[in-house]
């Protein structure tokens, strides 16, 4: 078996109530609020669509919005992040971009028949007939999805200004955020997940706490940080993405806004200051086989854990780190067999529709039907660079990083970046820097109405 459901973590948790979902005319059982691709995960469905142009098998890599392996139809509704998509009593799915379903589908022997690559703007060129005809075709099999099933109603944009606005709920974000209310600011908080905490939110284990004393719990450590951030009077809004940040107009007018997005509505806040804590992307290796199926990020698996799912019954672990060895031990506990080559790098992942073996750069050899990659984390700058944060190279973490506000961060500055976005991981760094940035962002919302 791929993978099952566990227990409820606590029976304070309760269990959600059972819902049915309908994935290509199947029905699948699911947890009513749990994401979509969760509960097809944890009914065995890892192939949640195909490649735009050679029909490979795709199924989730990060489970937090930041691939496209989960894209579907969901509803009527074309490329839909499932993993970001709750799942509701009679929710129709659809798998994309494949016929007549994504595990078996048979425009999938292009890649059988062009292994090595496939150019078809030069296929069939010597009769414009022809060529015509194979353009046709190759646009037929090649995009995601098709259009909306009924035109999406026109969404009223709404407008609003706040002194502070934080992009993102981590630990940093709900540091930085307390900081700011406590030194009166008016300020909100918008993550883009379910839930706020971030990495933290789904950390199988327990960590040093920040503020002193003993290893805390990281869901708990999570959870102190966001009453702090309540009781300051900070709002915090889940499921809330910052879409874009405009300054182009601030030099006629002053006016610099973000657009934020719940997915119901869209809305142009206009904060005084912005603090960009958005995390960081799941890192990524290079190895034959990386697309396949059942390749998931170290965060991926956590996530999924914490969902009460076990991510598969055999798992390999690729790579170091306190994320690797602390999922190693949760995966251990839930009844897993696992294989961590911490000390070796991977040379191919093999399988048909999904991953079943790894061989490791040593020759070592792993039957599996999930590879955890815990590869170094990619900073999330896409956003601060929108906003006017200076981005940098950074060679000792191999990785484009925003740079990070300190004392000497001039009090007019509209953005600042804190958190693992500026390359910090680990939070005895990690919350000093935030909340002092915190501290500067309401000191300059109130230069700013001054």
């Amino acid at each position: 078996m791929a993978a099952r459901r566990l227990a409820s973590r606590s029976a304070a948790d309760g269990t959600p109530r059972t819902v049915e979902i309908v994935i290509d005319g199947r029905r699948v059982a699911a947890r009513e609020g749990e994401p979509i691709a969760v509960a097809l995960w944890a009914a065995g469905h890892v192939v949640l669509g195909r490649s735009a142009k050679y029909h490979r098998p795709r199924g989730p890599y990060c489970f937090q919005g930041r691939c496209d392996g989960c894209l579907m139809r969901v509803d009527g509704v074309p490329n839909v992040m499932t993993c970001r998509t709750p799942a509701r009593e009679g929710t129709s799915v659809e798998s994309q971009n494949a016929f007549p379903s994504a595990e078996l589908d048979v425009f999938g022997i292009v890649d059988w028949f062009f292994p090595k690559g496939m150019d078809h703007h030069q296929m069939m060129t010597g009769n414009v007939a022809l060529n015509r005809v194979m353009q046709g075709v190759a646009r037929r099999m090649a995009g995601l999805g098709a259009l909306p099933s009924e035109p999406h109603p026109v969404v009223p944009v709404h407008e609003s200004a706040i002194d502070v606005l934080v992009v993102g709920g981590g630990v940093a974000g709900l540091a930085a955020a307390t900081e700011a209310a406590r030194a009166g600011a008016s300020v909100r908080v918008v993550e883009e997940a379910d839930d706020v905490g971030g990495e933290m939110s789904s950390f199988p284990g327990r960590v040093l706490d920040p503020d002193g004393g003993d290893a805390i719990d990281a869901r708990a450590l999570v959870d102190r940080l966001a009453r702090e951030a309540r009781a300051a009077g900070a709002s915090i809004a889940p499921r809330t993405s910052a879409v874009a940040a405009y300054r182009e107009n601030a030099g006629k007018s002053g006016v610099r806004e973000l657009l934020v997005s719940d997915g119901e509505r869209i809305e142009r806040v206009r904060p005084s200051r912005v603090v960009i804590a958005s995390g960081a992307h799941d890192g990524v290796a290079t190895f034959e086989g990386n697309d396949l199926p059942g390749v998931v990020s170290a965060g991926a698996a956590a996530r999924l854990l914490s969902h009460g799912v076990l991510p598969a019954e055999r798992v390999v672990i690729a790579g170091d780190g306190v994320l690797a060895r602390a999922l190693a031990g949760a995966l251990e506990q839930a009844g897993a067999k696992v294989a961590g080559a911490f000390d070796a790098r991977v040379e191919r992942a093999s399988g048909r529709g999904r991953v079943k073996s790894v061989v490791l750069a040593d020759g070592r050899r792993f039957a599996c039907e999930a590879l955890v990659v815990a590869a170094p984390p990619s900073p999330a700058f896409e956003l601060a660079a929108q906003a006017g944060v200076s981005v940098r190279w950074c060679a000792t973490r191999g990785a484009f990083v925003a740079a990070a506000g300190d004392d000497s961060t001039p009090t007019d500055a509209w953005a600042e970046a804190t958190g693992a976005v500026t390359g910090v991981r680990t939070l005895p760094d990690l919350l000093p820097a935030a909340r002092a940035c915190g501290r500067r962002a309401a000191d300059g919302a109130r230069g700013a109405t001054a």
